[in-house]
């Protein structure tokens, strides 16, 4: 929770800093506020990589087969991509270019999912 509350504070702090700087240089707020953006998508990944770790142990003491979560991980880390970069696009006028990396990340997540689907396929027809 504490480590919520500091991403966020720093990026309230950090968008208030870009609105000062864009009106003097909006191309300067831009380039801002992406190279803060790959500051907290870094740290966001350092927290993804507990948690994976987390997962992982989870599975191992639940006897659970990894493979089968595999495809949710992967659906997931699509899903926060496709935000992430929706968002700049949005941000940057671009709302068309935001819609076509929604659909490919819909598609993406589907294809993902195929051998989860499979698997449950494979269950039911063996009851």
């Amino acid at each position: 929770m504490g480590e919520m509350v500091r991403f966020s504070v720093l990026c309230i702090t950090a968008c208030f800093a870009f609105t000062f700087i864009a009106q003097g240089s909006r191309v300067m707020a831009s380039a801002a506020a992406l190279v803060c953006m790959v500051v907290f998508l870094k740290y966001a990944l350092e927290q993804g990589a507990f948690l994976t770790e987390r997962i992982g142990v989870l599975l191992s003491a639940s006897g659970m087969d990894i493979e089968l979560i595999k495809p949710v991980l992967k659906v997931l880390g699509i899903s926060l991509c496709a935000k992430v970069t929706c968002e700049i696009c949005r941000d940057m006028g671009n709302g068309g270019l935001a819609g076509a990396v929604e659909v490919f990340a819909h598609i993406s997540s589907l294809i993902c999912m195929l051998p989860l689907l499979e698997e449950v396929l494979k269950l039911v027809g063996s009851i």
